[in-house]
């Protein structure tokens, strides 16, 4: 029969290794993820765009949006795990059927009106607090987590775009 103590030791510290694991993937993707965000944040054209636009821009840079979101990204090293890139490229695939950010950022950065259906998109997102999806927060959540001034940020943004390029004469002002 199995000493209860000895059982009771090796579950501990088997859980113990799985937290100390989980941990250390954690801690291995959010350093890929800032050098990633690094990479995109040094790609963006911002210059003379107004100050909301390009926090905007970054704070999409900086929480990976564009990882899922941008037709070609380029991969992690992590993707190279047998299963993983295969995993990833599902998600990929179903993420550009839904929204693709690249025309985003290429209007910000041509001073060009973001489409509407685009603002929708996002906004309705944000709203629910629907992205990014749960299965990608379990790995990212030290860099890919919006929290409410980052939500509000990009709703202000959104409202600042349909102002600017889409303003409604009949609707009443904001206050």
């Amino acid at each position: 029969m199995i000493n209860k103590k000895y059982m009771k030791k090796a579950i501990v510290s088997a859980v113990a290794l799985g937290i100390v694991g989980y941990g250390a993937i954690v801690y291995a993707v959010h350093k890929e993820d800032v050098n990633l965000a690094n990479k995109r944040l040094d790609a963006l054209s911002l210059h003379n765009i107004d100050d909301l636009s390009a926090q905007a821009m970054r704070l999409l840079a900086e929480k990976g949006c564009a990882d899922c979101h941008t037709l070609n990204s380029p991969l992690p090293f992590y993707a190279k795990v047998p299963g993983v890139k295969q995993t990833m490229q599902v998600d990929i695939d179903k993420a550009n059927q839904s929204f693709e950010l690249a025309p985003v950022v290429q209007a910000v950065e041509h001073h060009q009106a973001v489409s509407q259906v685009a603002l929708a998109k996002l906004e309705f997102v944000i709203d629910n607090n629907s992205m990014p999806i749960p299965k990608y927060l379990a790995i990212h959540w030290p860099s890919g987590y919006l929290n409410s001034s980052d939500r509000q940020l990009l709703l202000d943004w959104i409202m600042h775009q349909r102002q600017q390029y889409y303003p409604n004469p009949t609707a009443a002002p904001i206050i």
